[in-house]
């Protein structure tokens, strides 16, 4: 019979930002009041973003997408990405805080904000549907 067990479905948000950062821990379970304000304050940096990326073309090759974006205002790019730290820290409760974000390498960074979003819907956690073996003969 199929059962649930919340520790095998949602891990703890263990994270380890060594050797870039000397910090570790366990980010605390984000409240429902915390994912809703994280994702309203997402859609502002999407629209903040796609501001600035007026007129680039993502479809574009490689080089040219990188000389586009080489041509954004100074700092644009970079600001972006500033941008996401504090809707994160504020998803983590304040640990890691914004200012611990920010020092991370860009690459890092962004790894981060990806795996944090992908464990807001842990793979295999969702809805499962099953029907009742049919006992009319």
């Amino acid at each position: 019979m199929p059962s649930f067990d919340a520790l095998k479905v949602v891990e703890p948000l263990i994270f380890d930002f060594n050797p870039y950062e000397d910090l570790a821990g366990t980010i605390p379970e984000p409240s429902e009041a915390q994912l809703g304000k994280f994702f309203q304050d997402m859609i502002e940096v999407s629209k903040a973003a796609e501001k600035s990326m007026k007129g680039i073309d993502a479809a574009a090759s490689p080089d040219k997408l990188m000389a586009a974006l080489g041509k954004l205002p100074d700092g644009s790019l970079a600001g972006m990405l500033a941008r996401m730290n504090k809707p994160y820290a504020d998803l983590c409760s304040g640990f890691p805080s914004e200012e611990q974000i920010g020092k991370l390498p860009p690459r890092v960074r962004l790894a981060f904000f990806g795996w944090l979003s992908g464990e807001l819907n842990p793979e295999g956690s969702g809805a499962v549907s099953r029907t009742a073996p049919s006992t009319a003969s």
